[in-house]
């Protein structure tokens, strides 16, 4: 049997190894996310973000400067200028978009990595932190959609406020806790899901910071360390500061008419899918299966489905409590998860609000892979043997991870590609059937068109855009008695009240029922035009015009069927 290895030899190996990781993860996530180069721009939210936002078109200005801090633009100053000055340079070429975007998703993994090992000196549970964080499919929404660079983005600011906090924990000056405030702040201007930052310093603090510590005495508990009434205290500024931000936001979200009401989606019903999302993401993250960027919004769900989902939260929670003075990691990480989760449950609930949605998870789930890599640690330091085994594993998760990363980048190849994903993991969406068919229309399939249409009136009859959908789509097929009648019964369904309770298209409420409801009125008066029934075509782009004066081709139309110009 020869010789052990010296420590000194050992100690190099290791150096080595933690000088090679970072770089060793830049590649391997560069890898995981090559397809994205090859991607588009999908029309999911890319147009009203960039494609079609004409202040951001309009280039890098003093007028774009002023318009990114207002509601109209959700307080998202950075993310706006971040736009216009790739498009001021590069012009509207995905490929551009898409690096920056996996540029900052790298970075975020080694600015995760730097912390975690500053904070703790454990290397490898912040490779593995790290690691999972940089290839787990779940995040593959936020950095290859566009439309997400704002999550990347202010992933990044989220990165450097925790690299701050650790030098001000270390040396509590005022330049290192302004450099804190400003980390948050920006990003904050990025994107607002880093409202509960705040919240989460106070647990850094507990662990790996360890400014404060839990101590048991019989049955008593008592902290020690920094007093709680400074930690507190030192939040308070950071907390107004997200207040103020998060106030810009609504104010933008009301001036659109965003905001859902709670007779369109009760709180019992908005409870219970806030406790089911947990267990949710949670499962999306040990099984990382059917993944797409649409849920549809639950219209009923089991009430003991979510008294047990409640009730295990609640345990885990205690448990967690319990053990925060021997394994502290375990508390922060689950309260990490649970806390900054909690703002995208759909308590309150703006725009197209979904069931889960997976960019929400970018910064949320890194609780969980804290809970993991530091159990695991625990668990090999208790059986040697148990070390290797670990290792191994962790080894081959990650490697799953980035094989499971690189497939999922193919689907935002482009908008088609995207929602055939959707309805294909999610065939009850009654979203994706319709916007897939808005995608073959536009790609001159009309029948597929006509059968995804159908699908999604099958799903939700009541919708009156899925009728106005299958007009047009009929139209272009040459069948225009079956193209009225649906434009008929699209209008007859929204003027007899919109879109019901329980309607995962809450939004059209909101935002688009006039235009909508204006265009039928004129799409179904040129249709009776050209079937010679001039005085139902007359009526119809009448009341098309008193919805949308704006509307020029029912002016147009209504002024060759008249055949008299309209003041």
């Amino acid at each position: 049997m020869g010789p052990r290895q010296a420590p000194e030899k050992q100690g190099s190996r290791a150096s080595r190894l933690e000088a090679f990781f970072p770089l060793a993860l830049a590649v391997c996530t560069a890898i995981a996310y090559a397809p994205t180069f090859k991607n588009g721009f999908v029309h999911l939210d890319d147009p009203a973000q960039l494609t079609q936002n004409a202040r951001v078109l309009s280039g890098v200005s003093w007028d774009t400067f002023l318009w990114s801090f207002t509601g109209e633009s959700f307080a998202q100053p950075l993310t706006v200028l971040a736009y216009a000055l790739l498009n001021s340079l590069f012009g509207l070429n995905p490929a551009v978009f898409h690096g920056a975007s996996l540029l900052l998703h790298v970075a975020n993994a080694l600015l995760l990595f730097s912390f975690f090992k500053k904070a703790t000196g454990d290397f490898l549970p912040s490779a593995a932190v790290a690691s999972l964080f940089a290839l787990h499919p779940v995040n593959v929404e936020s950095v290859a959609w566009v439309a997400e660079l704002n999550n990347v983005l202010s992933g990044t600011f989220f990165m450097l406020t925790l690299h701050a906090y650790l030098w001000y924990a270390q040396r509590p000056t005022p330049l290192a806790y302004l450099a804190t405030a400003s980390a948050l702040i920006l990003g904050l201007f990025s994107k607002q899901v880093l409202m509960t930052v705040p919240f989460l310093l106070l647990l850094l603090d507990l662990w790996p910071l360890r400014r404060v510590s839990i101590q048991r005495v019989g049955k008593k508990v008592r902290l020690e360390g920094v007093p709680a009434t400074r930690l507190v205290a030192e939040k308070i500024p950071l907390v107004a500061v997200s207040m103020a931000v998060l106030a810009t936001a609504i104010a933008g979200l009301e001036s659109h008419n965003s905001f859902i009401g709670t007779s369109l989606v009760p709180v019992g019903l908005r409870v219970s899918n806030a406790v089911l999302s947990y267990f949710r993401y949670l499962e999306k993250l040990f099984i990382p299966a059917g993944l797409a960027p649409l849920y549809a919004y639950p219209r009923s769900i089991a009430l003991w489905k979510a008294a047990a989902a409640l009730a295990a939260i609640l345990a885990a929670s205690a448990y967690a409590l319990r053990e925060a003075g021997r394994r502290p990691y375990l508390a922060v990480g689950w309260f990490w998860f649970l806390g900054v989760m909690a703002p995208f449950l759909g308590l309150i609930q703006a725009g197209q609000w979904p069931e889960m949605a997976e960019r929400y998870a970018y910064l949320t789930t890194i609780g969980v892979f804290v809970v993991l890599a530091w159990g695991a640690k625990e668990a090999a330091a208790s059986r040697r043997s148990l070390g290797r085994v670990l290792v191994a594993l962790a080894l081959a998760a990650v490697t799953a991870c980035a094989v499971l990363t690189w497939r999922q980048v193919g689907f935002f190849r482009d908008s088609r590609v995207l929602f055939e994903r959707v309805v294909q993991v999610h065939p009850q969406n009654p979203m994706g059937h319709r916007n897939l068919g808005t995608e073959l229309l536009q790609a001159g399939d009309i029948e597929a068109a006509i059968a995804s249409y159908e699908r999604a009136i099958a799903l939700d009859p009541t919708f009156p855009v899925n009728h106005y959908n299958m007009g047009l789509a009929l139209t272009m097929a040459g069948r225009l008695d079956e193209a009225i009648a649906s434009y008929e019964k699209g209008i007859a369904l929204d003027e007899a009240g919109g879109v019901p309770e329980g309607s995962p298209d809450l939004d059209y409420v909101q935002k688009n029922r006039v235009d909508f409801l204006s265009q039928a009125h004129n799409n179904l008066g040129y249709l009776l035009g050209a079937r010679g029934r001039t005085e139902d075509a007359v009526r119809h782009l009448t009341r098309a015009l008193e919805l949308n004066p704006a509307n020029a081709r029912a002016r147009s139309n209504l002024e060759k069927i008249t055949g008299a110009a309209l003041q």
